[in-house]
């Protein structure tokens, strides 16, 4: 019974649900096309992946694109109160463009981050009715329907058209650098096949050629760096790697492994000639600086986008574990030519010697970023070495490389801003910031990066200067739009007067320039055009809030828009009238009547020559069709036609013409008279199925009935309905329904485990039981005790249990407690309802007979069941002591 009332219970939770009613759908496919854009708004990120885009596909971004297709479907459903819930939901579908990569598809990261969005309101007659505010939303929180707006349901009519408007797509810093990971992966992957292709041509020459210790040690060298570096490269998984490994770099790296044992086998046993002339250490040493110079040489011999993944065979250290194998095969070397073991300081300190050499060269040639990587590597190299300590040269020159690296960025920089250069300026800087951050460097050197930066928003202000005096406005914005992403995106820069001063005069010129454009196409008669070309200079005013525009002028502008769109659809009116087009003239004047009335226009001859000869006839017809209707036995039909008469009339401005005013309230009255006839009809019905289910005691489906009813009496209020009928039958079932409130309360309360709350209800609604004597009319009190005798719920009955005890109702409490044992609790988890119980049952049976036969009584209340050893334990105490 308990698991009965349970469900029916969840099933009441579940009725609020019911407004999400959905009364509208759409959709709609799209696209929107990415590249590069030079403007000073433009999204910064944008820009970044068109970049990145580019230098894969070895392009200039300007001849960069890719298009990304996606699908946006819209909701519309019953909200809270008196809205409508307009709900989104977005689909990315695949891109086209620059979007394929040696075999893969970048499709699923150029995803953008976020959009611009806005919701329009369309009525088939009066155009846009509502339009919400523009919304920035991110598309990951529209893979599953949202809300986005809500909108007054007064203003929905039957035919209305809801649109999402998206008006623009961008990338974010999170969105950006997910897709640049991923071109980084196929970057490295496709280098990495290179690269695979290189070892495997090196190590066939090197299996014909016998070498020095030196040589042979520089090709182990190269042949351990780079399967290292493959190794890597095939391991990664992530959004679009490895796919279907379309260059089969995973086979190349097992090749490239195995080949390199075989190398080194070949090397061990026959191609190297012995230990040679000279110190054996040293020409290790000079083996290993041979390798360093030859991955130099290699990556500046491969194109620019495979070079980073190659530098990586100059920059990187030997790892630990290339160390042991290096080791091994030293001491597999010199014990088969009987040679003694390897000192591995004394080499350590020959490779270090090689990393301070070619460091020297390279600072000597204001090669500073090598420099900096090689001794890092350096550096990394004794870190994994217990041979070898960090010697206080290497971390002296590493410090000095890196100062230099830091000196020669700002030396560039400084002469690019002095000549003018600002892309090579920007640049320079760029990379010396990343290098800020690689290496920690100190505050100092972020400080002269930061003057720089002043340095550089200044020179962009000035150039803005110099563009407005030639009247160049958009080159001028789009230097100021520079100097602005560098005071929002950097600390300690400050924009100055002479920003504000620029930034004001290029955009009113630029607005001007705008509206000049506008001006031009009126004279041509584009008004389409012109329109678009004012919306555009608004939106343009918009994005610069410091700026308010001569909207006299505009006004003036759209006007004059409006007359001539007013007049081309008076003329395409008219060709539809001869073409006896009525659907086409009927859409053509409503939109000349609302052009006009929206513009303050006045209406011309024509106008009124349409309107007698075309739109009278066609109202006739609508009020014609509506009697028919009507006689038909469909009044709501004929409302409808009543009420597009109606409303066409009004945007035309003859509502009060005799003709049509004596149609429209006649077919009005005699619609409302059929209509509500009926309607009162159905309010009779229902309150007389809402008093047949009361008095059967079907309280929530007359619950139902009864709303409905009630809705009917708000709807149709002018058909005179009232409250008092239905009022009568509620008031008669108060008390039931009071009743059946507070039970479906408690129930649920117990159900979520407030026992306490839950059972206080219960008892009210047994006392108003008790007290009108509701088992009259057919109901049956289900009480604590009822209740939990129906469930197997433990929690519940324990708690009952307990709860009559306390209350000195032992019999009741007597038999819960055999539920309980009769629904699996283990006896000592009882062990306190039994004490209790057995000195309650025990007190009260001395104080009614005086003389108790405890044997007996006990086989009546336990029935010699074993688990209730505690009781008789209690029950016998308090009988024989007392």
């Amino acid at each position: 019974m308990f698991r009965t009332l349970f469900v029916l219970l969840m099933l009441l939770m579940q009725a609020p649900l019911l407004f999400g009613q959905t009364i509208y759908t759409a959709g709609r496919e799209g696209a929107w096309q990415f590249g590069f854009s030079a403007t000073g708004n433009a999204n910064r990120y944008n820009n970044q992946i068109i970049n990145q885009l580019a230098l894969a596909h070895r392009k200039i971004p300007e001849k960069t694109t890719f298009t990304f297709f996606y699908r946006a479907d819209i909701e519309v459903r019953y909200g809270q109160g008196n809205m409508l819930d307009v709900v989104l939901t977005f689909h990315p579908s695949v891109c086209s463009g620059d979007v394929q990569m040696r075999g893969f598809d970048l499709s699923p990261v150029l995803i953008p981050a976020q959009m611009k969005c806005r919701i329009v309101l369309e009525h088939p007659v009066n155009g846009v009715i509502h339009q919400s505010d523009e919304m920035l939303l991110r598309t990951d929180s529209l893979r599953l329907p949202r809300e986005v707006v809500s909108i007054p349901d007064s203003l929905w009519r039957e035919g209305c058209l809801v649109k999402a408007e998206l008006m623009h797509f961008g990338f974010d810093a999170e969105s950006y650098a997910r897709a640049e990971k991923e071109l980084f992966y196929i970057r490295d992957y496709e280098a990495a096949s290179a690269m695979a292709d290189t070892l495997d041509k090196r190590i066939r020459a090197a299996r014909v050629t016998r070498h020095t210790v030196a040589g042979a040690f520089a090709i182990s060298v190269y042949a351990g760096k780079t399967v290292r570096l493959l190794r890597e490269a095939s391991a990664v998984h992530s959004l679009i790697l490895p796919g279907k490994d379309p260059m089969g770099l995973a086979e190349k790296q097992r090749i490239a492994a195995y080949k390199a044992g075989e190398l080194n086998a070949y090397l061990l046993q026959q191609g190297a000639k012995g230990p040679g002339t000279g110190n054996v250490y040293q020409n290790l040493g000079s083996g290993y600086a041979r390798q360093l110079e030859d991955a130099l040489r290699l990556s500046q011999k491969v194109d620019y986008y495979s070079s980073p993944f190659f530098y990586r065979l100059f920059a990187n250290g030997i790892s630990a574990s290339q160390l042991v194998r290096l080791k091994e095969l030293a001491e597999v070397y010199t014990g088969s030519r009987n040679l003694p073991d390897p000192d591995w300081g004394r080499l350590s300190r020959e490779m270090i010697s090689a990393y301070l050499l070619k460091s020297n060269e390279l600072i000597a040639g204001d090669r500073f970023a090598e420099a900096v990587d090689l001794l890092s590597a350096g550096v990394k190299f004794c870190s994994v070495n217990p041979a070898a300590g960090l010697p206080d040269t290497l971390a002296r020159r590493l410090k000095e490389a890196r100062s230099g690296l830091t000196a020669a960025y700002t030396r560039v920089v400084k002469k690019a801003l002095k000549s003018n250069l600002p892309v090579i300026a920007e640049k320079y800087l760029a990379e010396a910031e990343q290098y800020v951050l690689k290496y920690s460097l100190d505050d100092g050197d972020a400080t002269g990066l930061t003057s720089l930066y002043q340095q550089m928003a200044d020179m962009y202000i000035a150039n803005a200067g110099g563009l407005l005096q030639k009247g160049h406005y958009g080159g001028a914005l789009s230097e100021l739009g520079k100097a602005r992403q560098l005071f929002t995106q950097r600390q300690g820069i400050e924009p100055g007067p002479a920003y504000s001063s620029s930034l004001k005069k290029a955009v009113d010129g630029r607005f001007d320039e705008m509206l000049g454009l506008t001006k031009a196409l009126l004279q041509k008669g584009n008004y389409h055009l012109a329109g678009q070309s004012l919306d555009d200079a608004l939106g343009f005013a918009r994005s610069y809030p410091v700026y308010l525009p001569d909207m006299t002028l505009v006004d003036s502008l759209r006007r004059a828009i409006a007359g001539q769109a007013y007049h081309a659809l008076l003329a395409a009116a008219w060709q539809d009238k001869l073409d006896r087009n009525k659907e086409q003239f009927i859409r053509n004047t409503t939109e000349a009547a609302l052009t006009a009335r929206n513009a303050g226009l006045e209406h011309v001859a024509m106008f009124d020559s349409l309107v007698r000869g075309g739109v009278v006839p066609f109202l006739n017809e609508l009020y014609s069709t509506g009697r028919l209707k009507l006689w038909a036995g469909e009044p709501e039909e004929a409302l409808g036609y009543s009420q597009k008469a109606s409303q066409l009339a009004d945007i035309m401005g003859i509502t009060q013409l005799p003709a049509l005013k004596a149609q429209q309230d006649e077919l009005i009255r005699l619609a409302d008279e059929s209509l509500c006839s009926r309607i009162r009809g159905e309010l009779e019905s229902l309150v007389g199925e809402a008093s047949a289910l009361l008095q059967q005691n079907r309280f929530d489906q007359a619950s139902a009935v009864i709303l409905e009813a009630r809705e009917l009496i708000y709807s149709r209020s002018y058909c005179g309905l009232n409250t008092q009928g239905l009022n009568r039958v509620t008031e008669e079932y108060r008390h039931p329904v009071r009743w059946n409130e507070m039970h479906r309360t408690a129930l649920q309360q117990i159900a979520e485990g407030d026992y306490t709350e839950g059972i206080r209800k219960l008892n009210e609604a047994e006392a108003l039981f008790t007290h009108y004597r509701l088992d009259t009319l057919g109901l049956v009190s289900s009480g604590l005790f009822e209740l939990a005798m129906a469930t197997d719920e433990l929690r519940l009955i324990d708690y009952a249990t307990g709860y009559f005890i306390t209350r000195g109702h032992y019999d009741k409490a007597l038999q819960l407690t055999e539920r309980l044992r009769s629904s699996g609790m283990v006896a000592d988890a009882a062990r306190t309802h039994l004490e209790s119980l057995g000195r309650g049952l025990a007190l009260r049976d001395l104080s009614e007979t005086g003389q108790v036969d405890v044997k007996l009584m006990l086989k009546v209340y336990t029935g010699g069941n074993k688990w209730y050893r505690r009781f008789t334990e209690v029950y016998r105490f308090h009988i024989l002591n007392h």
